[in-house]
């Protein structure tokens, strides 16, 4: 019984399955906060681009004459 209490073989195991864990949980936060902010910086974008880009040209309708 000794020798198992004193047996610290898988203590290595779960000690980096703990840093695993700490690693995807950054991760995770790390990617959903950038994520959050690039729609937002998207949103802006896509709001913005109506008032900027001149309305397209209707197909029946060219801009140079034909002769």
């Amino acid at each position: 019984m000794r020798a198992f209490l004193n047996d610290e073989s898988g203590s290595a195991a779960v000690e980096y399955g703990l840093i695993i864990a700490l690693v995807a949980a950054v991760s995770i936060a790390t990617i959903k906060a950038i994520g959050t902010d690039l729609a937002t910086h998207w949103t802006r974008i896509d709001a913005n681009l109506p008032a900027s880009v001149p309305a397209p040209v209707s197909a029946g309708t060219s801009s140079s004459t034909q002769q």
